[in-house]
């Protein structure tokens, strides 16, 4: 159908026979109006224990109860990566974010969700790599041997250490290392999408894939990123991975 047609004949076409295909991929804003540590968990939802179970359900995965999973039920398969290069955002202060690819199969691949989510480096760090390591112990380090955190000050490096950590974390969650309640609170901090999420929510349209192209093509890559010191006072390069046997409390900025 497209013979005969000049290419900008054949470009709206084929925009228009797309229309009604299904957007899959939801971006999240970032949260601008909590750039701090202190703020973003204050924002982000908080539950107790023992709302692990239906919290968890929710997304598509089934536990026991807090500490325990269930056995019977094989658990949703989840993969977390990052987009290439990272943008600088001066609104209302100047910080560096990196930008989480996220993707959840369920019921050997019936459904697909995929997201997108921005957080700092400080956010990750302090909300999701320190309870993680608190959680395992000793064991920390053999889920994440060869995937070392960032160091602080975001030097050279960062984004690929990110990446490395976020794919170890992936099989960490899928190999049932981790317990429920962790996994509810680490999947609230990247906000996941739950089961019946789609209505109502920024979805990837057109426009914000000109967005991110265009956010892409002007941020830098991690080599290249200003370094963040906000909120860090920690000297730059000290790397949180020093002694992978010892425990970290968690800390907010």
């Amino acid at each position: 159908q497209l013979d005969g047609m000049t290419i900008a004949q054949a470009c709206a076409t084929l925009h228009e026979a797309s229309g009604p295909l299904r957007r899959c991929m939801l971006v999240r804003k970032p949260p601008l109006d909590a750039q701090s540590v202190t703020k973003l968990s204050a924002k982000l939802h908080s539950f107790e224990e023992a709302e692990s179970v239906p919290l968890l359900k929710r997304f598509g995965y089934a536990a026991l109860s807090a500490k325990s999973w269930e056995t019977t039920v094989e658990l949703p398969e989840l993969h977390l990566g990052m987009i290439d290069g990272c943008r600088e955002i001066s609104n209302p202060r100047h910080h560096t974010w990196y930008a989480i690819n996220g993707k959840i199969i369920t019921g050997k691949g019936a459904t697909t969700r995929q997201w997108l989510v921005e957080r700092r480096l400080a956010h990750i760090r302090t909300l999701l790599h320190h309870p993680v390591k608190q959680e395992l112990g000793k064991a920390y380090s053999h889920h994440f041997e060869k995937a070392r955190f960032a160091c602080h000050g975001a030097p050279p490096g960062t984004f690929t250490r990110i990446a490395s950590w976020l794919a170890a974390l992936s099989k960490a969650i899928n190999s049932k290392a981790l317990p429920p309640a962790l996994v509810a609170s680490i999947l609230i901090f990247l906000e996941a999408p739950l089961l019946d999420e789609t209505a109502g929510q920024a979805l990837l349209t057109d426009e914000s894939l000109r967005a991110l192209a265009s956010n892409e093509e002007a941020g830098r890559e991690e080599e290249s990123c200003k370094q963040d010191f906000s909120g860090n006072k920690s000297p730059q390069g000290a790397d949180d991975e020093s002694d992978d046997h010892t425990t970290t409390a968690t800390t907010t900025t």
